[in-house]
C-alpha cells in the first residue's frame, strides 16, 4: 500500500475584528493627535515589561505611548507592503519594458497579453509597439526606395501600386496617444492598503460564510488523519503554498527521523498551477477544478487509460485524474483532510485564534494540531488493547 498524504487549508479567525482595519491616511492622522499628548520621548511600554509574544501589555492598549506605537507598527506594515507591491511593480515593468524593445529592434511586437490595469506599463508598451511598427515601415520604405533605384538604373519604369500611408504605424501612434492620455489622467488606488490595528499580521480573506479577519491554516495528514506538517499563512490563496508545505513536512519527517518516502500527495484544485504540477517532489494528483466539477467531468467523458497524452502539465493531470486508479486515489482526499479539520473548528469549536501576531498563530496552530495526534495515538493504544 503506497504511502499517502493530502494537504489542504482553512481559514481561522484572528484574535481581531474586520472592524479594526485602517488605512495610512487614518493611521497618520491620529498619530500626529498622539504625538501631542505623549511627546516624541515618551516610552512606548511600561518600564520592566516583558509580556508573552501575541500578548500585548497594559501599556499598548491603556495608555497614548502604546496605542503610539502600535499605531507606528501599523503604518510601518503598510509601508514595507506598498513600497514591496511597488518594487515588484517596476521590476515586471523593466522586464516587460526591456524584452518589447528587444523584439523592436528586429520590428517585432512583444508576444502576450497587453498591460491594461497599470498605466505606466501599458505606456511603455505602446512605445515599444511603436518603435517596432516605426522599424517595420522604415524597412518597408528600403526596401522600395531600392527597387524604384534599380528601376532607374535600368531604364524601366517602377509597376505596381504606389503605397500608401502605413496603417499599422499609424495605429500604433494612435494607441500610443490613448496609453499616454490614460497614464496621465491615472487616479491613485480607489482602496488604499489597509492593516489591522488589533493584529497587524491577520489578513481579510474570503470564506463560504463571508469575510474573516484571520490566516489561512495549512495542514498535510496521512490516513490515520496524523498531522504530519502544519503551518499559517497570510496568503488568502493556496497555489503559492503548495512547496512551502511540502518543504515543511521534509523538515518535520527529517526531524523525527521518519525515513518512509511519501509516494502520493493529495491536493484540490486550490493549489493547481502548472509550477506545482512540475515541482520537484512526491507523485501528487492535484485537482484541476473543483471537486464537483471533476465529479461531473468524469461521469460525462468517462475513464481513460494508458499512459497521459503530450501536452501541458494540466492536459496531462486532467487525464490522471480521470483514469481508474488516479479516480480512485484522489477520491480519498476529502476523507483524510477534512474530518480533521472538521474536528478541529466543530468538534473542539476552534474557530479563531487566541494570540496575535503571525508567528503567535503558528504556535497555536501547531498546538492543536500536537493535542489532536496525541489524542489519535492514544485512542489507537486504547483499541488495541481492548
Amino acid at each position: 500500500m503506497e504511502t499517502l498524504v493530502a494537504l489542504d487549508g482553512t481559514k481561522i479567525a484572528a484574535n481581531a475584528s474586520l472592524a479594526r482595519n485602517r488605512d495610512a491616511t487614518w493611521i497618520r492622522r491620529v498619530v500626529a493627535k498622539l504625538m501631542a499628548v505623549t511627546g516624541e520621548d515618551e516610552q512606548s511600554t511600561a518600564a520592566g515589561s516583558d509580556p508573552l509574544p501575541g500578548v500585548e501589555p497594559v501599556a499598548a492598549i491603556s495608555s497614548p505611548a502604546g496605542r503610539l506605537a502600535t499605531l507606528r507598527a501599523a503604518l510601518a506594515v503598510i509601508e514595507t507592503e506598498d513600497a514591496a507591491e511597488a518594487a515588484a511593480q517596476a521590476a515586471a515593468i523593466k522586464r516587460d519594458t526591456e524584452a518589447a524593445a528587444a523584439e523592436a529592434e528586429h520590428g517585432r511586437k512583444l508576444r502576450g497579453r497587453k498591460p491594461i490595469k497599470d498605466p505606466a506599463a501599458a505606456l511603455a508598451r505602446a512605445e515599444a509597439d511603436l518603435k517596432a511598427a516605426q522599424q517595420r515601415a522604415d524597412t518597408r520604405a528600403a526596401e522600395r526606395a531600392a527597387k524604384v533605384k534599380a528601376a532607374a538604373a535600368e531604364g524601366r519604369p517602377m509597376t505596381g501600386p504606389t503605397p500608401g500611408p502605413d496603417q499599422r504605424l499609424e495605429q500604433a501612434r494612435a494607441h500610443l496617444e490613448r496609453a499616454r492620455a490614460a497614464a496621465n489622467d491615472a487616479q491613485p488606488k480607489a482602496t488604499p492598503r489597509q492593516v489591522n490595528l488589533t493584529d497587524p499580521d491577520s489578513r481579510i480573506m474570503t470564506t463560504k460564510d463571508g469575510w474573516v479577519q484571520g490566516y489561512n491554516a495549512q495542514a498535510i495528514v496521512n490516513p490515520q488523519q496524523i498531522v504530519l506538517a502544519c503551518d499559517v499563512s497570510q496568503n488568502a490563496g493556496d497555489v503559492q503554498l503548495y512547496e512551502p508545505m511540502n518543504d515543511r513536512l521534509t523538515q518535520t519527517l527529517t526531524a523525527g527521523g521518519i525515513t518512509a518516502e511519501i509516494e502520493l500527495e493529495l491536493a484540490d484544485a486550490g493549489y493547481c498551477s502548472e509550477a506545482n504540477l512540475t515541482c520537484p517532489g512526491p507523485d501528487r494528483l492535484i485537482a484541476t477544478q473543483k471537486d464537483h466539477k471533476q465529479r461531473r467531468a468524469a461521469r460525462e467523458l468517462s475513464h481513460t487509460t494508458g499512459p497521459p497524452p503530450d501536452g501541458t502539465p494540466i492536459e496531462e493531470m486532467e487525464h490522471l485524474l480521470r483514469t481508474p486508479q488516479g479516480a480512485a486515489a484522489y477520491k480519498q482526499r476529502s476523507s483524510l483532510i477534512e474530518p480533521v479539520f472538521g474536528d478541529r473548528k466543530h468538534n473542539r469549536e476552534i474557530r479563531r485564534f487566541r494570540r496575535r501576531g503571525i508567528n503567535a498563530a503558528r504556535s497555536e496552530w501547531a498546538f492543536i494540531h500536537l493535542a489532536g495526534n496525541i489524542r489519535k495515538l492514544y485512542q489507537h493504544h486504547t483499541a488495541q488493547l481492548a
